[in-house]
């Protein structure tokens, strides 16, 4: 009898032991999880450089005024590149600060639309006042794409 109580409760204890190493595994999974979804997790970053807030803004929309041509997003951040000369920035902050200002006024707050000719890339901006109501660019501004 002695025997058979020593036998269960080895199985009992090896049972305690699966399920601890089981709970484990839970708790490393929903930690998995927690970080994927939207838990707080370590993001190595460089230093963040200041630019003022309306700088592209600013730049883009003077741009268009003054030229009164169609950009592409790449023409641009170069036209950036070189008249701001900016050289705390590199390249990707760049790229990314202007391609985020384009976007933002090309969905948001429809400021500028995107003109595609000939059904393919690449894309070029321009203001709304270049455009007519249906959306098609108006003939005046047809041909003057930036190059």
């Amino acid at each position: 009898m002695e025997k058979k109580i020593q036998d269960i409760k080895k199985q009992l204890q090896e049972q305690i032991k699966q399920s601890e190493k089981l709970l484990k595994k839970i708790d490393g999974l929903k930690k998995a999880a927690k970080t994927a979804v939207g838990g707080k997790r370590k993001v190595r970053r460089g230093p963040r450089l200041e630019t003022p807030s309306g700088m592209w803004n600013d730049f883009i929309f003077e741009t268009f005024g003054k030229t009164g041509k169609l950009y592409t997003a790449s023409q641009m951040t170069n036209l950036a590149k070189t008249k701001l000369a900016v050289k705390d920035l590199n390249k990707d902050q760049l790229r990314l600060g202007i391609a985020r200002v384009l976007s933002r006024h090309e969905s948001r707050s429809g400021k500028l639309k995107l003109y595609t000719p000939h059904g393919k890339r690449p894309s070029y901006y321009g203001l709304t006042t270049w455009f007519d109501v249906n959306g098609k660019i108006k003939p005046a501004y047809s041909k003057k794409l930036a190059s």
